[in-house]
């Protein structure tokens, strides 16, 4: 059996991804409601307590039917709000499991640039950032902190 990652999503959050992949919502019952998709169903109750064995119990038959491992699915689920950034070197497709020190600083800094302009910009639109950032904003990225504005 597959193992689950430590934090599991919340049974409204399962509702969401299911929504957003493709299920469909039976009318609840007084339990829960059934999720179809593919001539499958798999049942999602209301219990609002997200006890830990449902959930997980839930995330295995989606896995099952999605034909994708267990953790995948978690993970999809738990970020299906945040937004995903996936930085690679130029010809990587050379590169087996390391890259040059010089391609990773460049994307490391390359990176750090565009979290700096993504937090600069949070509070108001800017025609041009040249330097003109939150102090706040700035040293919480600089010190790898997320802070809600």
């Amino acid at each position: 059996m597959e193992t689950l990652p430590k934090e599991l999503p919340s049974l409204p959050d399962l509702r969401v991804y299911l929504r957003h992949i493709g299920w469909q919502e039976s009318p609840p019952g007084i339990a829960g409601s059934f999720w179809a998709k593919g001539g499958v169903r798999v049942g999602v109750p209301h219990d609002e307590e997200d006890d830990p064995d449902v959930v997980a119990s839930v995330i295995q038959r989606i896995a099952m039917v999605e034909r994708v491992p267990v953790r995948e699915v978690a993970d999809h689920v738990i970020y299906y709000w945040f937004d995903v950034t996936q930085l690679r070197a130029a010809n990587d497709y050379r590169i087996i499991s390391t890259i040059p020190l010089g391609a990773a600083a460049t994307i490391t800094s390359s990176a750090r640039i565009m979290f700096r302009a993504a937090g600069t910009t949070s509070q108001r639109e800017r025609g041009e950032i040249a330097g003109n950032c939150r102090q706040v904003a700035q040293c919480e990225i600089m010190n790898g902190k997320s802070h809600k504005y």
